[in-house]
């Protein structure tokens, strides 16, 4: 294997914002954090990266066609549970980009694939095999067109059972998005304040299938295992729901489909609003 070693100077050690990357054959590794991706090709991360951020990112990706592969290893906060109010992962506006196989640990945002309305600039992304946990408020946010979450692990969402904000595991928004095969479970939030395992907002044919939704709902807060608001023709299929106060819930300006899910322990509807397609 050829290694390539680039050295990069810092002003601050607490802003650098790389110590060094090395080039293996097959992808630049990334060995530190802060850290930012500047240019397009394969990244990976060769042990586990901790940083105490307040509202900075663990990993910036600034270029299209990135993929990161943590392989195996995580990205952590040294701060306590959700008091980091940084970002684990974090782009805007980005297409082609690929986070992959790995934990993200602490953090405000876990990881954060951003864009703005009406969420056409970013698209082609997919978020695979990660485990998302202990995040402050979100664990998965990703906005734009066509992408893809499956296949990750997400819980303990919200800083405690104190926390007032409303909490997501996994938030999406724009057209055409597939969240598939994902376990999201144990969110923590307060009394009168909301949970929320899956929610979809300001979509259009987005596809939620698959998934095992699980939450502890406490005090009079509510809880939600897929939650669509704002959004038009949602298919909900073959998912597993167990211990909210909502399983499926479609707000007034929100249409969609739900099919062969199976929900449990719904203390106060399994479903609210759309069209039941398992009624013939």
């Amino acid at each position: 294997m050829r290694i390539f070693v680039k050295i990069i100077s810092c002003t601050a050690v607490a802003f650098c914002l790389t110590t060094f990357t090395a080039r293996a054959d097959n992808c630049s590794v990334i060995n530190a954090i802060p850290h930012v991706i500047r240019a397009p090709g394969n990244y990976c991360v060769a042990s586990d990266l901790e940083a105490s951020l307040t509202g900075g990112k663990a990993i910036s990706i600034a270029s299209d066609n990135v993929t990161l592969d943590l392989q195996g290893h995580a990205v952590k906060s040294r701060l306590d549970s959700g008091d980091d109010d940084g970002v684990g992962i974090y782009a805007f506006g980005k297409m082609n980009v690929v986070v992959k196989n790995g934990s993200v640990i602490g953090f405000k945002y876990g990881i954060w694939l951003n864009d703005d309305v009406p969420y056409k600039r970013s698209h082609d992304n997919i978020v695979e095999n990660i485990t998302v946990d202990a995040s402050g408020q979100i664990g998965i946010w990703i906005l734009g067109a066509n992408n893809i979450v499956r296949n990750n692990h997400v819980s303990h969402s919200g800083k405690s059972a104190l926390n007032t904000e409303t909490v997501y595991g996994i938030l999406s928004s724009g057209n055409v998005v597939h969240i598939h095969n994902n376990d999201v479970s144990e969110m923590r939030h307060a009394a009168g304040s909301t949970a929320n395992s899956i929610a979809i907002r300001e979509s259009k044919d987005a596809f939620v299938e698959n998934n095992r939704l699980t939450n502890i709902t406490n005090g009079d807060g509510m809880s939600f295992g897929i939650n669509v608001s704002q959004s038009n023709n949602v298919s909900i299929n073959s998912n597993v729901i167990a211990g909210m106060t909502h399983g499926v819930f479609f707000d007034k300006t929100s249409d969609g489909k739900y099919v062969g899910n199976v929900t449990t322990e719904m203390m106060v509807r399994a479903y609210t609003g759309g069209q039941n397609g398992d009624v013939k």
